[in-house]
């Protein structure tokens, strides 16, 4: 639901100012625009989404190795966030000026 909400937000407050400001015609039409985008944007997800979950069926298996490995990296996180030793591990990427991205 995420591009759903993001979509909606932002957009429609820039364009309301400018409907309200201009003529119906105008204004009807930049509604119609900002429907029209935002319902083929929505239309690609539904498409594309369904393809891509189709093929990632290995994460959806509760008991494949994907959701096992999920798991016990955030056990090892959670552990190092809780002791402190994610802040000492990133202390010491700096020290030793490694460049992860």
């Amino acid at each position: 639901m995420g591009p759903v909400f993001t979509g909606c937000s932002p957009v429609l407050l820039a364009i309301l100012p400018l409907i309200s400001e201009s003529s119906k015609a105008t204004g009807s039409i930049y509604l119609i625009s900002y429907i029209i985008g935002l319902t083929g944007f929505l239309g690609l997800i539904v498409v594309f989404g369904q393809k891509l979950t189709s093929k990632l069926n290995f994460i959806a298996n509760p008991h494949g190795k994907f959701k096992r490995n999920l798991g016990i990296i955030l056990l090892v996180m959670g552990v190092m966030i809780m002791s402190g030793g994610d802040k000492k591990f990133e202390a010491w990427l700096i020290d030793h000026n490694v460049n992860i991205v």
